[in-house]
Protein backbone atom coordinates (compact mmCIF):
# COMPACT_ATOMS: atom_id res chain seq x y z
CA UNK A 1 0.00 0.00 0.00
CA UNK A 2 0.93 3.51 -0.32
CA UNK A 3 2.40 3.05 -3.45
CA UNK A 4 0.33 4.48 -6.57
CA UNK A 5 -1.85 2.30 -8.56
CA UNK A 6 1.26 1.87 -11.26
CA UNK A 7 2.50 -0.41 -8.79
CA UNK A 8 -0.36 -2.51 -9.06
CA UNK A 9 -1.04 -2.11 -13.19
CA UNK A 10 2.78 -1.25 -14.19
CA UNK A 11 4.17 1.39 -16.24
CA UNK A 12 1.69 1.87 -20.01
CA UNK A 13 3.36 2.83 -23.21
CA UNK A 14 1.79 5.12 -25.15
CA UNK A 15 2.68 4.71 -29.05
CA UNK A 16 2.14 6.65 -31.51
CA UNK A 17 1.97 5.95 -35.35
CA UNK A 18 0.54 7.18 -38.74
CA UNK A 19 0.35 6.07 -41.80
CA UNK A 20 0.33 7.86 -45.39
CA UNK A 21 -2.03 6.58 -47.90
CA UNK A 22 -2.65 7.42 -51.50
CA UNK A 23 -6.04 8.82 -51.78
CA UNK A 24 -6.84 5.96 -54.22
CA UNK A 25 -5.87 3.44 -52.01
CA UNK A 26 -9.19 4.63 -49.98
CA UNK A 27 -12.77 2.82 -51.02
CA UNK A 28 -15.68 3.72 -49.14
CA UNK A 29 -16.93 0.71 -46.40
CA UNK A 30 -19.92 -1.33 -47.27
CA UNK A 31 -20.95 -1.71 -44.01
CA UNK A 32 -21.01 2.03 -43.61
CA UNK A 33 -24.07 2.65 -41.56
CA UNK A 34 -23.82 6.52 -41.82
CA UNK A 35 -25.67 7.49 -45.48
CA UNK A 36 -26.60 10.88 -45.26
CA UNK A 37 -23.82 13.52 -44.37
CA UNK A 38 -25.34 17.17 -43.00
CA UNK A 39 -23.03 19.86 -44.77
CA UNK A 40 -23.13 21.99 -42.22
CA UNK A 41 -21.66 19.74 -39.19
CA UNK A 42 -19.32 18.90 -42.04
CA UNK A 43 -18.19 22.40 -42.81
CA UNK A 44 -18.23 23.21 -38.66
CA UNK A 45 -15.95 20.09 -38.38
CA UNK A 46 -13.97 21.20 -41.22
CA UNK A 47 -13.24 24.49 -39.52
CA UNK A 48 -12.37 23.57 -36.20
CA UNK A 49 -9.65 20.96 -37.61
CA UNK A 50 -8.12 23.63 -39.75
CA UNK A 51 -8.15 25.79 -36.72
CA UNK A 52 -7.02 23.56 -33.96
CA UNK A 53 -5.86 20.58 -35.69
CA UNK A 54 -7.37 16.88 -34.70
CA UNK A 55 -7.36 16.52 -30.95
CA UNK A 56 -7.71 12.93 -31.27
CA UNK A 57 -7.32 10.32 -34.21
CA UNK A 58 -9.90 8.66 -35.67
CA UNK A 59 -10.01 4.84 -37.09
Amino acid sequence: MGRGLSSLIGETKTVEATNKLPIGDLYPNKFQPRKIFDEDSLNDLKKSINERGIIQRQL
